[in-house]
């Protein structure tokens, strides 16, 4: 199964207890990421917050910050992300542990990496 939208892979992440929703309205300036914070360093669940004061948006947070959970969401797919390649050179092709080694454990966003061959660049998606 393959999630046709991020709502399906929130749903996901709420039915199997991975995902909480935070109801009240919260600040985007500094208050939202402070609650973002102390979740993820209690190793807690991914985040919805559902009314974010002055957006009609909602926002998520730490949705891969555990393993566990970059497991869950990408167990049907993992295959084809381990077979993921940048080049046609197989040097290049770069197995899911590395792909989360890429992340970095401060922000939580991918960061750039070079391969053995050429410089390739991981744009966050």
């Amino acid at each position: 199964m393959r999630y046709r939208s991020l709502e399906d892979a929130l749903l996901d992440l709420e039915h199997a207890g991975m995902l909480s929703r935070i109801k009240t309205e919260v600040d985007p300036f500094l208050e939202m990421s402070a609650i973002a914070k102390e979740n993820f360093e209690a190793k807690g669940p991914a985040l919805l917050f559902e009314k974010v004061k002055g957006s009609p948006f909602r926002a998520v947070s730490n949705i891969f910050a555990t393993r566990e959970r970059a497991d869950f969401l990408f167990r049907h797919t993992l295959k084809e992300i381990k077979a993921l390649k940048y080049s046609n050179s197989t040097d290049d092709i770069l197995e899911f542990s590395e792909f989360l080694k890429l992340i970095d454990g401060k922000t939580g966003l991918l960061i750039e990496f070079k391969s053995q061959s050429k410089k390739r660049d991981i744009i966050l998606c």
